[in-house]
């Protein structure tokens, strides 16, 4: 939907990635076949998405439970502007063309700075 309103109204699309934003908080990974793991699908059936349990710091203290964020450093790094046309209704292979290219441009700044910041070479980016 977002690409379609920027391809609507000609708005460049700039690719950007945050490194270090998987660490401030901690998620709990529920085991297949758990009572949590079944709790999760029925609340998925009901609500239509997935929750998740996560962690995070305490209020006053860094050492206790809570929903604060941890106080991991997050370093954004900003990629070159794609220049999009004006399309006021874009066909499905448009969008699906610039989705592919934003991708594209997204992967290329993540491997370009991924062992700057503390990731290893073999480290891949997935999208979903």
């Amino acid at each position: 939907m977002c690409l379609i309103v920027l391809l609507s109204t000609r708005a460049d699309l700039v690719p950007v990635y945050s490194f270090g934003e998987n660490d401030v908080y901690k998620q709990l990974i529920l085991d297949e076949g758990s009572w949590w793991r079944l709790i999760q699908r029925r609340l998925q059936k009901i609500l239509g998405f997935a929750s998740c349990v996560f962690q995070g710091r305490g209020l006053f203290s860094p050492d206790t439970w809570g929903l604060v964020p941890f106080s991991k450093p997050i370093n954004s790094v900003v990629g070159k502007p794609t220049e999009m046309p004006k399309i006021s209704t874009p066909s499905q292979e448009e969008v699906d063309h610039y989705h592919t290219m934003y991708v594209s441009s997204l992967t290329q700044l993540f491997d370009k700075h991924k062992t700057h910041f503390e990731l290893r070479e073999e480290d891949v980016l997935v999208i979903h």
